[in-house]
């Protein structure tokens, strides 16, 4: 999520399924992976979501995710 979020940074998040475009949102992949990524596409239960670092791209970002899969929205990063 570089440049927006460093290694080793710290996050504090929210459990909530309220979110909208441009949020910066944890997600639980199928294999119990959770990544930090940025919301771009909402509809109804699904979302899309982007990377913020354009030098590497994710394989989370083809994917639609439903809102199960979320599991909260950062609201501060220090």
């Amino acid at each position: 999520m570089l440049p927006n979020l460093k290694p080793r940074q710290h996050v504090l998040s929210i459990a909530t399924k309220k979110i909208k475009k441009n949020d910066l949102v944890i997600i639980q992949d199928s294999l119990k992976n959770k990544v930090i990524k940025r919301v771009c596409w909402i509809e109804e239960d699904k979302f899309k979501v982007i990377s913020d670092n354009k030098n590497y791209p994710s394989s989370k970002t083809k994917k639609v995710f439903h809102t199960v899969e979320l599991i909260g929205k950062v609201i501060l990063k220090f």
